[in-house]
């Protein structure tokens, strides 16, 4: 999660890290140490102007390497954090909630060694695209790769890219089992609620694109896992849809929040709570997401129910993208517009439809938003905190 804007805490106690991502400790040192600035601030171009042309290949694949840097050494001042407030005797017998965000996995792709020769180069493989595939992209992708330059990388070159991220999911791993072990240390195990997700995936040169940004499987798709001693049983596995919004739902339902209290809050998403002792058979089966930000010069979302998933880039007409994941798990083949599956496709449109409303009146209040956002930056310059 990122720790920015006047609400930076979104209702903690304590910031224990600092987030390069966000706002940082109060006199700033830490961004200092780290060569960061403060804020996340990302480009603002107007939709109606169209996509802009990168000037040059996305940098990350090209620099990936054995290495460190700000992003590696935030994740470790965030895992010291950690344990020492998993280690600190004053708070022992209170009950806490902590969320431990690490960037990694993440560009750039630095990852220290011994985690990039792990798999670079016996293990580095190139993307799965089949022969004219990139040549074929459905038009929200090729919008992605002329915004951000995805296209210009060798073989080589690739493959080191893919092999430090898979060094960072490793990374990754070792900081969250030295925390699991802390918690078994301090006899915290049975009595803690362990969540553990993403908030995107990579897609990893995948349909010719990298970062996020897109819905197919490999930039929507994330990890979720939950454990909870003596109330839910291990190895359980549920392949249905479920979306992040629905992890707030659960907290809450663990916390035992209910009734009016939870109706007054209008949650987006359900408790995963009846999934996870076993109920599912009046679980909704579906997931929802837009990109409504840079990388796109119009409203896009995805609805997913079941293997069905729809993408909707909106247009007269639309951009429509319908795959079958059962039988296509990899994406390529668009269904959109086949007969057989008009049901399909327009039920899952009218999903989209519920969520937005008016597709056009969504675009002409972000357009507007734009034009306030630049106003406001031109204004403030390196004060905005976007």
């Amino acid at each position: 999660m990122h720790l920015i804007g006047p609400d930076r805490l979104h209702g903690f106690q304590n910031q224990l890290a600092y987030d390069p991502h966000g706002g940082g400790h109060e006199d700033g040192a830490t961004a200092q140490r780290l060569g960061l600035s403060e804020g996340g601030r990302h480009p603002i171009y107007l939709w109606k102007e169209g996509i802009p042309t990168a000037d040059e290949p996305w940098p990350s694949v090209k620099e990936a390497r054995a290495g460190t840097g700000p992003m590696i050494e935030a994740d470790d001042m965030m895992e010291e954090a950690a344990m020492a407030y998993l280690h600190d005797t004053t708070r022992r017998d209170k009950p806490f909630a902590l969320c431990v965000g690490f960037v990694a996995p993440h560009f750039p792709f630095i990852v220290p060694e011994p985690y990039f020769s792990m798999y670079y180069p016996e293990h580095a493989d190139l993307p799965d695209n089949p022969p004219g595939h990139l040549e074929s992209l459905p038009k929200a992708a090729q919008r992605l790769r002329q915004a951000f330059g995805f296209e210009g990388y060798t073989d080589d070159e690739v493959r080191r890219a893919r092999a430090a991220y898979y060094g960072l999911i490793t990374y990754m791993d070792h900081k969250i089992g030295r925390l699991m072990d802390a918690l078994e240390e301090q006899g915290l195990t049975e009595n803690t609620v362990i969540i553990y997700t993403s908030d995107h995936g990579e897609s990893l040169g995948e349909h010719g694109l990298w970062r996020k940004m897109n819905f197919y499987e490999h930039s929507a798709r994330v990890p979720l896992q939950i454990s909870w001693p003596g109330v839910i049983s291990g190895g359980q596995h549920f392949d249905g849809a479920t979306s992040l919004v629905d992890v707030t739902a659960t907290i809450l339902d663990i916390a035992g929040v209910s009734g009016s209290d939870l109706e007054h809050l209008r949650l987006d998403g359900d408790s995963l709570l009846p999934l996870m002792r076993g109920v599912t058979s009046k679980w909704k089966d579906e997931a929802f997401t837009e990109h409504l930000a840079h990388g796109t010069d119009r409203a896009r979302a995805m609805v997913r129910q079941g293997n069905w998933k729809l993408c909707y880039s909106h247009g007269n007409p639309p951009d429509l993208e319908l795959y079958d994941l059962s039988e296509d798990p990899g994406e390529f083949n668009n269904l959109s517009g086949r007969p057989e599956h008009r049901d399909v496709q327009e039920r899952l449109i009218a999903r989209i439809m519920e969520h937005w409303g008016d597709p056009d009146k969504l675009t002409q209040d972000i357009e507007l938003g734009q034009e306030s956002r630049l106003m406001i930056r031109d204004v403030l310059g390196e004060r905005a905190i976007f």
